[in-house]
Order: C-alpha cells, then sequence, then structure tokens
C-alpha cells in the first residue's frame, strides 16, 4: 500500500510541477483548513488537459488509485486528465509506436530501468524547472 501510495503522491506531485508555474510570484500553498494543502489553479490554462499512460491496468489496485488521485487533482485544478490504462505488458507494446509517431503523452510510467534505457530520449530534463522552484527554495520560484 506505501508503494502504491507513493506513486499517487509522486504523480500529483509532477502533475503540480508541470501545471503550477506560470505567473512569476512566489507563493505558498494555503489550506482549506483540513490536511490537504488548497490548489492554487491561477497559474492553469482553462481548458487544460493532460494525457498520462501509466503502467498499471485500470481494474488493478495501483490502477484504482491512480484513478481516485486523478480524480481529486481534476477536482482541486480543473485540469481534465486523459488516462491510458493499458496495464503494463499492454503500455510496453503500445509506448514505443505512440511515442515515434509523436503521439502527445505527457506522463507516462514504467520500470525505471526500462524508462531510462528504451525511452529516455523521449523524456524532458526537468532539472532546471526544479531548480528554479520552490521546491528546491530557490527564491523568486516560477
Amino acid at each position: 500500500m506505501k508503494k502504491v501510495l507513493s506513486i499517487a503522491l509522486a504523480l500529483a506531485m509532477s502533475l503540480t510541477l508541470l501545471f503550477g508555474c506560470g505567473d512569476g510570484e512566489t507563493s505558498t500553498p494555503a489550506t482549506d483548513g483540513g490536511s490537504t494543502p488548497a490548489v492554487d489553479t491561477g497559474a492553469i490554462e482553462e481548458g487544460a488537459k493532460l494525457v498520462y499512460w501509466p503502467m498499471w491496468a485500470e481494474t488493478e489496485p495501483q490502477g484504482m488509485v491512480i484513478a481516485e488521485a486523478i480524480e481529486a487533482f481534476t477536482e482541486a485544478t480543473g485540469v481534465e486528465v486523459e488516462v491510458n490504462f493499458a496495464g503494463s505488458r499492454d503500455t510496453r507494446k503500445t509506448l514505443q509506436p505512440a511515442l515515434d509517431a509523436g503521439e502527445t503523452i505527457d506522463v507516462f510510467d514504467e520500470d525505471i530501468e526500462r524508462v531510462n534505457i528504451t525511452w529516455g530520449d523521449y523524456l524532458l530534463d526537468i532539472q532546471e524547472m526544479y531548480d528554479a522552484s520552490e521546491l528546491n527554495g530557490a527564491q523568486n520560484a516560477p
């Protein structure tokens, strides 16, 4: 269960990093009085959409948790998430042709070694974004 929660939280943090940049103002997350931080949606464009290919099938426990996390993310941000719940075997067969064809896939996950070796050329280097972000303690982060 910890692994599933870690995956869901990593996805949520990745999505926040992708859509949380924009207006150049530094801010800290506000809370809605509960234990979850409120999401600042000011930098998210209306009608924003994210395409995500998880390595899990929708019927697997991990897929169910991811589906719940996506639903909560969409509700909090208004960002539509298009998900391809193909499962690991089918994702391995279909991801390469989709990437080669230039299909838009914003986020995908798989075994880290397979990702780096097989699909590393398709990945964005987000080091500069991280270095300039509040996650790294940078002042005046975007």
